[in-house]
């Protein structure tokens, strides 16, 4: 219809009809346009907060993941004060406190992160389609926070190394197997420690084990360096689960 009129425009010469005619022509065309990029970004937009809602459950995992971890330091944490007393000659600590609690003061955890499987769910286009600053920020720092800051290298330490060397196997043995991570309590999320381990060994190997621990004062000064690297780990994982705290209540609200 508007060809036919542009046509018979232009046979006649009737220059002011035929720029109105083009006018509802580019009119028409912008406006067509700007509809479309507005639905193509209504229906990014729903897509994106399509794949924050897929986040939610992760982002709770996170957070109750590092509790876990930080609780199950605080645990380790007690062996290690029990293990100081036994090398500084605590007569209340016996020699069977004092090798249990040296090998538990050992035990480590890692915190895993999620940044690959989050990128594969969200992309760099769907990060640029999140305005919220609120939304975006914490998310970031969750994808971009490195793994390597809290995996089990990280607290991989000479401690841990000499002290097990020491140990008999079947002293260890023992240990693992009552108070170690193949415990596990009803509604953890992973293997766990008892916060006190009846374990009894042998006296004659407690006795020797422990002798030979205090003998190498150098273990002390060890484990003040796992601790450290512990200490380390844990600020992380503070850091990393503020993150999906803050990222949490952004996506509630």
């Amino acid at each position: 219809m508007i060809l036919r009129r542009l046509t018979h425009n232009l046979r006649t010469q009737n220059w002011t009809a035929i720029a109105i005619e083009l006018f509802i022509v580019i009119i028409g065309v912008f406006i067509g346009t700007q509809v479309s990029n507005w639905n193509a970004q209504r229906l990014e937009g729903a897509e994106t907060q399509h794949r924050l809602e897929q986040l939610k459950p992760e982002v709770k995992r996170i957070q109750a993941r590092a509790t876990f971890v930080r609780n199950y330091y605080a645990i380790t944490h007690r062996y290690t004060g029990i293990a100081f007393a036994g090398w500084a000659g605590d007569p209340n600590v016996s020699d069977n406190e004092f090798v249990i609690a040296a090998y538990q003061a050992s035990q480590i955890k890692a915190m895993s992160t999620t940044t690959e499987s989050w990128a594969n769910v969200l992309g760099a286009d769907q990060m640029r389609d999140i305005d919220d600053p609120d939304i975006r920020d914490p998310l970031m720092r969750l994808m971009t926070f490195p793994a390597e800051n809290l995996g089990l290298n990280r607290v991989m330490s000479k401690y841990r190394d000499e002290v097990r060397s020491i140990i008999p196997d079947h002293a260890q043995a023992k240990i693992r197997k009552q108070c170690g991570d193949y415990f596990q309590r009803p509604g953890d999320l992973d293997l766990a420690l008892h916060t006190d381990c009846p374990v009894k060994l042998d006296p004659v190997v407690a006795a020797r084990t422990a002798d030979e621990l205090r003998a190498n004062q150098g273990l002390v000064r060890a484990l003040r360096l796992h601790l450290a690297l512990v200490a380390s780990q844990d600020n992380d994982i503070a850091i990393y689960s503020k993150a999906a705290e803050q990222l949490e209540k952004a996506l509630e609200r």
